[in-house]
């Protein structure tokens, strides 16, 4: 299997919510994902969730998310871990999310963040303008 992607329940770590991280119904389910990582051993793995995993649980969460990340799979994973304001990259939305790409750690690649356009775009523009 070449890659991975998965976007886990946000409810739990989401700065409207009830912030209950690991605590909460929804926060442990991002390890249903580290299972499917350590079954199928992807060359690459996708994970996304809002800005305020970061900070759930003072911050305790999301280190144990990325340690078990980390260290999924057969050989581990090389993470790359960036708050993504989508609205720089042309999305005409003001989302911000957490993005995880893990690179099997046996290939010695690591992912660059690309470098945001900063070309805001109106959702018109995006429907008669499309790229």
């Amino acid at each position: 299997m070449d890659g991975f992607l998965y976007g886990f329940p946000c409810n739990d770590f989401s700065s409207v919510g009830e912030t209950n991280g690991l605590d909460g119904e929804y926060g442990p389910l991002y390890s249903y994902g580290v299972r499917y990582i350590n079954k199928s051993n992807p060359k690459f793995f996708f994970a996304e969730n809002v800005s305020g995993i970061s900070s759930a649980n003072s911050g305790v969460a999301f280190k144990q998310i990325l340690q078990e990340l980390a260290n999924a799979g057969s050989h581990g994973y090389n993470l790359t871990i960036h708050l993504y304001k989508f609205e720089q990259y042309g999305v005409p939305q003001a989302r911000h999310r957490v993005i995880i790409i893990g690179m099997r750690s046996d290939l010695g690649v690591t992912f660059q963040v690309p470098a945001p356009s900063m070309q805001l775009r109106s959702v018109q523009d995006c429907l008669e303008n499309p790229k």
